[in-house]
């Protein structure tokens, strides 16, 4: 055969690999390996000769990658071939050594300008040899390994005998690059492209909660096979009979409930499904890289019973086989330019056929891939046949990565047997957990406060009113003007209280608050709050628009506001009040009322970011149980706490009233020092703040500044910062924590408006620096959370208790009524831990 050195385009499929390893994806993912064993002596020379012949056949497998004017090309490398050798029949564990030398080999990147291949023979008894063979993904794939084993077992045979070599028929890398070349200039190229732009996943995709990637372990090389039950794939296989589809399509429809069970949100799940793309008779004789990987997208609707679903994942994957040569990957990279982040969290579910063997001259040999490639970051293998069915795993990120192969295996044994013992059931009905794990899942998520009595709990007023009679001349509130007593606070809102009573304003009805965060703004809330009324904070640099949904909305029967902003409320048939007004001391006092627990103390509307804004209504005695809740904790008694959030988030709810009604200060904050990280740095010292809370992209900002000046720092009498409102990054707060030692406590709070700010507490420590997962530790005393989902995982939360209240749309709507509501920030259990 001639030397080609003829420079040829890469294929779609290795172009996919080539832009992955050099977007950053690790150089060895894409090494795959086989392991040979021989069950005999095997001559070393014939063996050498036989695959540096087979190797000469194989042009596609001998390719090399180079690039030219930043477009990467292939050609024809040399084709000597090495193979080294081992001799470890004298170690004490040979074969475990043989697969040590394996795993390095395979664990040493290959330059793409070649040779993208490596071999290497052990001996590991007196009549037992192993041979290893390390491939590069770009140049070939599991199917052409498969090919060049059994051509090798032929040469090897043909020259043992002494006997003419028979012809391989192998194809050319001419004719596998014309292959594709003249599939996408075909109409089944077109049709393919048709069919994939209308089902590939949706934006909205399923969810995966991802935990963090491991750091142990060979991360692309499948862990050891678990057996699967016996008894459990006998049910399934009479079952596929039954259905009259293959085993495979039951197996994956249970993989993606245990993906769906364990990860996802939402009603769709999507797996990778390797595939060959060896459609045509010539690419079955192709010694090179052909497969590629489908998503497979299934709709996973509760109410679906096993039966229907299993039978639409037997479609889907029919589907799919019948377009798999389309370069899926690449059109998804056109039309979302997340896609391939996207991809990398989805499961690969690989069916290998069972295990390869060759017969070398009478010497019976059998082969396993230990790195079979288009795994993602996650993928579970399956192998063999009949009740002889294994599963393996292999990557370290991603969903499922924590779980050992022997835990996946349990679960999905118990999934298989009760899609088998009752395929008429629906898929909710179906339960990923055993009852053991279950308890210890409810007992985490304390789920006996559901049961419980709700605690009557006083209101804002009362709570006020308690720490004015104990420290009236205490300060309550300070800001760039003024400091305000408690004594100062409560007469000012007494006041503005009775003139709202005058105006009409009474319990069961709302007042708008169109006011930037001020002292004035704090009063305001206090004497709506007297009233019996409820706030319904707005903030008053949005846009007009929100301005008027809320209005329209909430149908407050007034609003407060200042003369410079009274203008926006133009048009709005309500009482306008200015706060700074102080001519009330004319009107005739009138007995105010004392809100009970579950009356209504403040309406807040969601941002509207997944839809319309919805204002969900809080009573007086969620506030306040919060703060009893969290002051077993943080100690609120005569805290310095900053206010530097919008009246209208509710994170503005637990700066003030965690101050107030526990006898702190308030420092109210301006606008142009919280957007100045340096300037809110200075104001922490001077004010001798104690309780920061902060989002966490405003503490990395401030974190920054502090690192700049060191000195200052010191000077910080902070004892807490409370994180909320978005997702933490722990690996984020080294410098902090380094700089900080011990001194203030980092709180991660997660919460949602409906669970009247937080539902769960977790201190950050030094040790989570390392995590990428924003953790957010256990529910609040008072609080519950169900996790529909098992395991060391990332799940979507549910959050019920004495703390919740649903959205309202109308006035008429029920707000006393508690439910759980679904919340989207991740809950990391070790199901272990919960015994």
């Amino acid at each position: 055969m001639d030397h080609d050195d003829r420079a040829l385009p890469l294929t779609r499929g290795q172009l996919d690999i080539w832009l992955a390893q050099e977007t950053g994806r690790s150089d060895t993912e894409w090494q795959l390996g086989v392991l040979v064993r021989f069950d005999g002596a095997i001559e070393r020379d014939l063996l050498e000769r036989a695959i540096r012949h087979v190797m000469h056949e194989a042009e596609p497998a001998r390719a090399a990658i180079f690039d030219q004017d930043g477009t990467a090309y292939q050609r024809i490398a040399d084709p000597d071939v090495e193979v080294a050798f081992y001799d470890l029949s004298d170690s004490h564990h040979p074969v475990q050594e043989a697969r040590r030398i394996a795993a390095s080999i395979q664990g040493t990147p290959m330059a793409a300008t070649g040779p993208l291949y490596r071999f290497a023979l052990f001996r590991t008894w007196t009549d037992e040899f192993h041979l290893f063979g390390c491939f590069h993904h770009i140049v070939i794939d599991g199917s052409g390994i498969t090919l060049l084993a059994h051509r090798i077992a032929t040469v090897y045979a043909a020259i043992a005998a002494n006997e003419p070599i028979p012809p391989a028929f192998f194809g050319t890398l001419q004719d596998l690059v014309r292959c594709e070349l003249d599939y996408e200039a075909s109409t089944d190229y077109s049709d393919d492209h048709t069919y994939w732009s209308q089902n590939l996943p949706r934006d909205s995709e399923s969810n995966y909660r991802l935990p963090d990637a491991a750091d142990d372990g060979e991360p692309y090389s499948p862990a050891p096979p678990v057996r699967l039950d016996p008894v459990v794939l006998r049910q399934v296989q009479h079952l596929s009979e039954t259905w009259h589809m293959p085993r495979s399509s039951v197996i994956t429809a249970a993989c993606a409930l245990l993906v769906r069970g364990w990860y996802a949100e939402g009603s769709e799940v999507v797996l990778d499904f390797p595939v060959s793309r060896r459609v045509l008779p010539e690419s079955k004789m192709l010694p090179g890289m052909v497969s590629g990987a489908l998503p497979l997208v299934l709709r996973v609707p509760p109410a679906t019973t096993v039966t229907d679903f299993c039978a639409h994942v037997d479609a889907r994957i029919r589907e799919a086989l019948q377009h798999q040569r389309f370069p899926v990957h690449s059109l998804e990279r056109k039309g979302h330019p997340h896609g391939s982040e996207r991809r990398a969290n989805r499961v690969s579910v690989n069916f290998m056929p069972s295990k390869m063997t060759m017969d070398f001259a009478g010497v019976e040999a059998s082969a396993s891939f230990t790195n079979p490639g288009q795994v993602g970051d996650f993928g579970l293998i399956f192998s063999g046949a009949g009740d002889q069915l294994f599963l393996s795993t292999a990557g370290t990120s991603g969903p499922l990565s924590h779980h050992d192969t022997a835990t996946i295996a349990r679960r999905l044994e118990r999934l298989l047997g009760a899609l088998a013992a009752d395929p008429g059931r629906r898929l909710s009905s179906i339960r990923l957990l055993d009852d053991d794990e279950q308890a210890g899942l409810d007992r985490w998520g304390n789920r006996a406060v559901l049961t419980e009595p709700a605690p009557v709990s006083p209101s804002i007023p009362a709570m006020f009113a308690a720490q004015v009679s104990r420290v009236p001349d205490a300060v309550a509130i300070s800001d760039t003007a003024r400091s305000w007593t408690y004594r100062e606070v409560d007469q000012a809102a007494e006041r503005l209280a009775q003139r709202l009573t005058h105006g009409g304003v009474g319990p069961g009805q709302r007042v708008a608050l169109l006011l930037a965060r001020s002292a004035e703004a704090v009063v305001a809330m206090l004497a709506v709050l007297k009233t019996g009324a409820a706030y319904v904070p707005i903030d008053p640099s949005v846009p007009a628009s929100r301005i008027a949904f809320v209005l329209g909305d909430a149908a407050p029967i007034a609003a407060i506001t200042t003369a410079e902003l009274r203008p926006q409320l133009a048009g709005h048939d309500l009482l306008v009040v200015d706060v700074d007004a102080t001519a009330v001391d004319s009107l005739p006092g009138t007995a105010l009322p004392e809100p009970a627990s579950d009356d209504i103390a403040y309406l807040i509307y969601t941002s509207g970011t997944t839809g319309t804004p919805k204002g969900v209504a809080i009573p007086h005695g969620n506030v306040t149980r919060l703060l009893e809740t969290l002051d077993a904790d943080l100690e609120l008694a005569g805290q310095v706490w900053s206010q530097c959030h919008s009246l209208a988030f509710d994170f503005s709810v637990w700066e003030i009233w965690g101050a107030l009604l526990y006898g702190g200060r308030v420092v109210v904050v301006p606008d142009a020092i919280v957007r100045s990280p340096e300037d809110l740095h200075e104001l922490l010292v001077t004010e001798d703040v104690t309780v920061l809370s902060q989002t966490p992209s405003a503490f990395y900002a401030l974190q920054t500044a502090d690192t700049l000046r060191p000195e200052l720092g010191r000077q910080l009498k902070l004892e807490a910062v409370v994180f909320g409102g978005e997702a933490l990054e722990p690996q984020r707060l080294a410098p902090w924590l380094q700089g900080h030692e011990g001194f203030p406590r980092l709180i991660n709070m997660y919460g949602i408006t409906e669970t009247t700010v937080h539902a769960s507490f977790r201190e950050i420590f030094e040790s989570d620096v390392d995590s990428i997962t924003s953790p957010i530790g256990v529910p609040l005393a008072h609080i519950s959370v169900r996790c529909p989902g098992a395991g060391h995982v990332q799940l979507t939360d549910h959050a019920g208790g004495h703390g919740l209240q649903p959205c309202i749309e109308h006035e008429e709507a029920e707000v006393g009524q508690r439910h759980p509501d679904r919340a989207g920030d991740a809950v990391d259990i070790a199901l272990e831990n919960l015994a």
